[in-house]
């Protein structure tokens, strides 16, 4: 047994073992290259009774009755990609829907960070619809559109998709107003 644990055999398997370590390290990670157009949307919401001053702010302009059941929605699109999203990459208009019973008292276009102006600056409502026209969007671009809820606190759903990109997905920051 003393002669199978030599200290030759020991140093042996030290080296061996660093080196494993080291080209274990020195290995290339495989890279997830960024999508060339990549729509995404998130959105905050408070309700109209809220305390905060500068959130109400953002909606200077727009008149909402001041109850518990109304919501002021934030919603915000995103070109995450590397290239600009022309007006002709939309597959259609994005359609922004909220729960049955709910209704959407105004929306506005609010304003915009490394774009150019939407194709209509108001977006249409139509009962539990929102439509709003395609639009360009800059890479690292931000639509922001400000929408007055009655009953529901956050949209539905949002249905958009761009020839190279079937759906919008949305990035979930978890900020959001959450009602407990």
């Amino acid at each position: 047994m003393e002669k199978f644990l030599s200290g030759d055999l020991i140093v042996g398997l030290v080296i061996l073992f660093m080196f494993l370590l080291v080209m274990r390290r020195m290995r290339k990670k495989p890279g997830l290259r960024p999508q060339e157009w990549d729509l995404a949307y998130d959105f905050v919401t408070e309700p109209a009774t809220t305390d905060n001053e500068d959130y109400k702010k953002t909606f200077d302009g727009i008149s909402f009755p001041v109850e518990d059941n109304v919501h002021l929605v934030r919603l915000a699109f995103l070109n995450r990609g590397t290239k600009h999203i022309p007006l002709d990459k939309f597959k259609d208009a994005v359609r922004v829907h909220i729960p049955d019973g709910a209704e959407i008292l105004e929306a506005k276009f609010n304003e915009r960070f490394r774009s150019t102006l939407p194709a209509a600056d108001d977006p249409c409502v139509d009962g539990q619809t929102l439509t709003i026209a395609p639009f360009a969007l800059e890479p690292e671009g931000i639509l922001i559109f400000n929408l007055v809820l009655k009953g529901a606190s956050e949209p539905e759903s949002v249905e958009a998709a761009l020839e190279d990109q079937e759906e919008v997905n949305r990035l979930g920051l978890k900020f959001r107003f959450m009602r407990q």
